[in-house]
């Protein structure tokens, strides 16, 4: 969650550029691409950071059970992911679930 609230407000607060959390089975990497489009992030990407899972830990994103998938933010700090409510599920020692309001707000439940 954490990650994803900074890489929100660099969205919000870098208007121009773009901002992804790419999330795999095996980790996760934030990207900053230089420009936005309608449809999400676009342009040239430089990679700003990255996170290998620990002990069998993993993301899925709760709407379709994947666990690859990209999270773009856009200048509000809404993401790309049409979801309200439960949207990712976290199972590391315990599973959380991570909300994203249609407004952008990150909490867990």
């Amino acid at each position: 969650m954490a990650e994803m609230r900074k890489v929100q407000q660099k969205a919000m607060n870098n208007t121009d550029r773009c901002y992804r959390i790419a999330v795999s089975a095996n980790g996760f990497e934030t990207i900053q691409f230089d420009g936005r489009d309608n449809t999400g992030c676009i342009g040239t990407q430089s990679p700003l950071d990255s996170q290998v899972f620990q002990g069998g830990a993993n993301l899925t994103l709760i709407s379709n059970h994947a666990n690859s998938f990209n999270l773009d933010f856009d200048s509000y700090g809404r993401t790309s992911l049409a979801c309200n409510g439960n949207c990712i599920e976290v199972m590391a020692d315990e599973t959380l679930l991570i909300n994203i309001s249609s407004e952008g707000y990150i909490y867990a439940n």
